[in-house]
């Protein structure tokens, strides 16, 4: 490693300084114990945005609330419904895949929602090991009131987005992310 490497890690203070090209190159191997340290405090610093999103997204997803219905459902089970509104005859097992969760995971959810009387389940007549899922009327309802719910907060988040950043920098951002998702499952495979 050189020393105007050295220097720079050396020097390195704001996320603004990083140069991950440069970064890169260095053989992080050779670091010294006090250069790896400092190192790793900026670009964790660095990161930090993403973990703290991550983390409040996932609480986010979770957390119930009432979307019009006088019915506290949390934004998983709410996009169940809808998955199952606009997928009639669809099963836990493809809910499990898109939403990379366990089948029993999405069958507690979805037992939860059929004792709420929002969906319910028909044995599949071709292969009895499945269900098929339908949404009943007071989950058409609630699927609905959802989309309603949805559209109005999608405009809003974006309305605030749009006080610092520009529409573009927040279409970019989803890119962004989009890229990032297939990263991290490519690393998962």
């Amino acid at each position: 490693m050189t020393t105007t490497d050295r220097d720079y890690i050396k020097k390195l203070e704001k996320i603004e300084q990083i140069d991950i090209n440069r970064l890169e190159k260095i053989n992080i191997d050779e670091l010294e114990e006090d250069e790896l340290k400092k190192l790793y405090e900026v670009l964790d610093k660095f990161n930090d945005y993403v973990y703290e999103f991550v983390i409040n997204y996932y609480k986010y997803i979770y957390k119930s609330k009432d979307y019009g219905t006088n019915m506290n459902l949390s934004m998983l089970e709410a996009h169940l419904i809808t998955d199952i509104a606009d997928n009639p005859g669809i099963t836990a097992n493809v809910l499990a895949k898109k939403w990379d969760k366990t089948p029993a995971f999405i069958s507690q959810r979805l037992t939860s929602l059929e004792k709420n009387d929002l969906i319910y389940r028909e044995l599949n007549s071709e292969n009895r090991k499945y269900y098929n899922l339908y949404v009943t009327k007071k989950g058409k309802d609630f699927d609905l009131r959802h989309k309603k719910y949805d559209i109005k907060s999608i405009i809003t988040t974006n309305k605030k987005l749009m006080e610092k950043f520009s529409f573009a920098d927040i279409v970019k951002m989803r890119m962004m992310l989009q890229e990032y998702s297939n990263i991290i499952l490519s690393e998962k495979e």
